[in-house]
């Protein structure tokens, strides 16, 4: 009896240790620098894709308060004649997730105004923009190649 509740006891101690740290895993810091960079370096962009500042944020997201956020990278086409974008958010919680997700629908109906008489041919691209949440990482890629985004995605938030 005594062993058989020991041996209870050991099991249900290593199923709570995996648990918590199934927990910790997708509360993890994420290097949204380098999930950025997995896009310029796995999807093809027709423009040269410039580095945003953090100075800058609110020019394209006036919404998002830098102070909510535990890291950003941003990518946009330097010539403005392109859509092209990558927005890589991680929000310091769940409430700024939502505000988030929030500006970047804003975002991507100013694109499609903006572009709509501009370069209409953009707006294919807006259309199919892949945005994805997974915990408190916000995803946000404008590009020629949606399914091949989404699956970076998928490699760098699955």
């Amino acid at each position: 009896m005594k062993k058989t509740l020991t041996t209870a006891i050991a099991v249900l101690l290593a199923i709570g240790a995996v648990l918590s740290g199934c927990g910790k895993h997708a509360a993890a810091q994420v290097d949204v620098s380098a999930v950025a960079q997995a896009f310029r370096d796995g999807l093809t962009f027709q423009d040269e894709m410039n580095e945003i500042a953090e100075t800058r944020l609110g020019d394209y997201y006036p919404t998002i308060d830098v102070s909510t956020l535990n890291g950003f990278k941003m990518y946009k086409g330097a010539s403005g004649a392109t859509a092209e974008e990558i927005a890589v958010f991680q929000a310091k919680d769940s409430e700024s997730v939502k505000d988030i997700e929030k500006a970047i629908e804003t975002r991507l109906e100013d694109l499609k105004l903006q572009f709509e008489d501009y370069v209409p041919a953009e707006v294919k691209k807006i259309t199919e923009a892949v945005t994805e949440t997974s915990g408190s990482v916000v995803v946000l890629v404008v590009a020629d190649d949606a399914a091949a985004a989404q699956k970076i995605v998928d490699e760098q938030l699955g």
